[in-house]
Order: structure tokens, then sequence, then C-alpha cells
């Protein structure tokens, strides 16, 4: 399927309501184009091997964010922050939101997509690997790219009281005691129950010990790559999952109550 006839789809059938796009490889900036030409779209999620340019992506969100429901970009490479600043004044319906895999975003642009976003708070969000990509610079810019510190404590405070899935796996550039402040065993999320944090290597048994206080509800919390958490307990009905360093097993079901002791906090 290119984008003729892809165009074809589209006008044969315009009051499509949901629409998944993922690997078709002949696909690029003229069916993005033609997606705005459905005005009844509620949920949309694209994941285009051709990769399109910032201006058609944030285009398309202005033509359909208003309706939006969920909107799931993945791997839309050259995305910047003009596409976040046009998902903040265009998307006010927002249930699920997933944006992965970009290196061209930055902190800030995550942090003002967030703050004061009409948009009620998010049940369902993913942000995977939004960060530098440069190996020579593995701390990053001095400017951050991808979500970190500040994008991060801003997405928290809007959408933390209603979350239910949080990925942040890969967003490497957050600080440590930005962990420690969002996940301090006092303010709690009431409604996380799956949150992914693989690959943040600032992560120490502490902090997970705090991610555990801090979401009463969590059912399941992933963690590969976190090499620094080495000793946990894990509380009763949580599956801990990837852990190399923590016991034999990647994947732990604790048989203690919550009440666990304080060592680590």
């Amino acid at each position: 399927m290119d984008d003729d006839t892809f165009t074809h789809v589209v006008r044969g059938c315009p009051n499509l309501k949901q629409l998944k796009l993922k690997k078709c490889f002949r696909l690029g900036d003229g069916a993005v184009q033609t997606i705005a030409e459905l005005k009844q779209l509620q949920r949309i999620s694209l994941q285009l091997p051709i990769v399109s340019s910032a201006p058609v992506i944030a285009d398309l969100i202005h033509k359909i964010g208003p309706n939006l429901r969920t909107l799931s970009l993945e791997g839309f490479d050259f995305a910047d922050d003009k596409v976040l600043a046009a998902i903040h004044s265009s998307c006010t319906s927002l249930e699920k939101f997933r944006f992965c895999e970009n290196d061209y975003c930055t902190d800030r642009g995550f942090s003002s997509l967030f703050s004061g976003w009409s948009n009620p708070p998010l049940v369902f969000l993913d942000l995977a690997a939004n960060r530098s990509i440069d190996n020579a610079d593995p701390d990053g810019p001095e400017d951050p790219i991808g979500v970190a510190t500040v994008g991060f404590k801003a997405l928290m405070a809007h959408s933390g009281s209603r979350l239910e899935k949080l990925d942040i796996s890969s967003c490497r550039h957050i600080e440590r005691e930005t962990f420690e402040s969002i996940f301090d065993g006092k303010t709690e999320y009431t409604n996380l129950r799956e949150l992914n944090i693989s690959f943040l290597t600032k992560i120490d048994t502490t902090i997970v010990v705090g991610i555990f206080r801090s979401c009463p509800r969590l059912t399941k919390l992933t963690a590969f790559g976190c090499f620094n958490v080495t000793d946990v307990t894990v509380p009763k009905g949580v599956a801990l999952i990837g852990l190399p360093n923590a016991q034999d097993s990647i994947i732990r079901e604790g048989e203690c109550d919550a009440d666990w002791p304080r060592a680590h906090l």
C-alpha cells in the first residue's frame, strides 16, 4: 500500500474513528497529510518506516488533535519541540499518549508540553527511549535531549494523580535526585499499576523501595538493566521483572506485606 492507495482508503471510509498504521514501508508524508481528512478520528497509532518531517506531523496534529483520545507516534525521528507544542495546543481530550524513540525533542519541550496543559491527566503514558543517542557523549548535552529532569517533573505534576501505566524506559537523562523527590515514599500515586524503568542506570535500591511506597496499587515494575538495584523486598502482589543483580530469577512475586523495613528510605 502506497500513498495513493491509502488516499483511496481514507476517502472511501470518511467516518473512521480509529486508525493504526505500523510498518507500512511505502507510506510517507502524503499518507500523513491525507489522514487530516478524517474528521471523526478519535484514536490514531502511527509507526512509519519512511520518516515524516516535523512540519507535516505538527500540521496533522493541529487538524485532528481536538477530537483525539489516543495518540501514538513511534519512531518519528525528526519530530521536534514544535510537534510537542502542537500537541499541547491542539490535544485537549487525550487519555492515552505514546511518543517513543526520538532524539530531537528537548527536555524543555516536554516540560512545556505538560506545563499548563488543558488536557486532563493521562491514564496511559509511554515516553520510552526519548534521549540523546550520541555515544561519544553518554551524559548528553548540557541542554538535555528527551525526557530528563524538568520534563519528568512536569509530566508527574500533570498526570501523576491519574496515571495507571507509565513507561519511561531508556530516558537515561533523568537525574537520580529527581527520582528521589518524585518517589519519596510520602507522595502517593494511587492509580499507578504498571511502571517501566528499564535501562535507567541511576535507579538504585533506595529509589525502588521509594517507588513501592509511593505506588500502593502497583502490580508490575519492569527494571531491566537497573544494575544498581541489588537487594530489595518486594511487597505482596507486585511482580518485579528484570533485575539481574537482585535474585537469580528475573521475575519475583513478593510474599511480604506492605509494611517492610525502612532501612533503604
